[in-house]
């Protein structure tokens, strides 16, 4: 198994695909708030806010880990 750089397809198009449809909730419940608000929804959205981020930071640490590793390997090849 060779090592690239960039986090694999399926990381990308996983998190890629949660934040829309999570993102897609909070759009939704913020149009329609003033019928359903109530303390149940705030969690919901509080919930889906952290899985949001959540996701942006597994895809910038993956990245992340990745280029270390990277630059570990070219200093041991020199």
């Amino acid at each position: 198994m060779e090592y690239s750089g960039t986090p694999s397809v399926t990381l990308i198009i996983g998190c890629g695909l949660s934040c829309l449809a999570l993102i897609t909730l909070a759009v939704v419940y913020a149009a329609l708030w003033r019928y359903i608000k109530s303390e149940r929804s705030i969690i919901l959205i509080n919930f889906c806010l952290s899985i949001i981020s959540s996701n942006i930071l597994i895809l910038v640490g993956q990245t992340q880990i990745q280029n270390k590793v990277r630059r570990i390997l070219n200093n041991q090849m020199v």
